[in-house]
């Protein structure tokens, strides 16, 4: 089973191929610990979860555990839908793959939404897929401009344009 993840400010799709590999769980403890340097660099206002009646201005702390997950979103008018994955199963999970998706409205957010994926993609190559129905010449500089300053010696090819 295969993670897809799509985004940005359109869709960003993603599924995980297979929650219980080597690879996926090898690659989980890192992408958390890689999402909390994505947080700082991008330096953007996010929150974790909020209450149905909560109003999204009111900030809470993003999750980036382990055992839970990792979930964020805009604050305020910059939110949009949250963005949410966990080492086993997903919010949009269905039958033997699990398949997640995270439409971000091109907010400020979708940056590290992104790059976190990104970082997914990287980490689990074989294991998570992403695509997006953004452009990666174009509306995937910023991520992958992000993505290099943190690890400046990785290449990304594009996740969705295999040969």
């Amino acid at each position: 089973m295969k993670l897809r993840f799509p985004s940005l400010s359109y869709c960003i799709p993603g599924t995980l191929q297979d929650m219980q590999s080597d690879e996926w769980q090898s690659a989980w403890p890192p992408l958390v610990q890689d999402a909390g340097l994505v947080i700082h660099y991008a330096n953007i206002p996010l929150t974790g979860p909020t209450e149905p009646d909560q109003a999204i201005t009111e900030r809470t702390p993003v999750i980036l555990d382990e055992k839970n997950g990792i979930f964020l979103n805009g604050v305020g008018d910059d939110g949009y839908e949250d963005f949410y994955i966990r080492k086993i199963g997903n919010s949009f999970s269905s039958g033997k793959k699990n398949f997640s998706f995270c439409k971000t409205g091109r907010r400020p957010y979708d940056l590290v939404v992104c790059t976190i994926l990104l970082r997914a993609y990287v980490l689990a190559p074989s294991t998570f897929e992403l695509s997006s129905d953004g452009d990666w010449g174009n509306d995937w500089v910023e991520a992958r401009d992000l993505y290099h300053c943190i690890w400046p010696e990785e290449n990304i090819p594009c996740p969705w344009e295999k040969e």
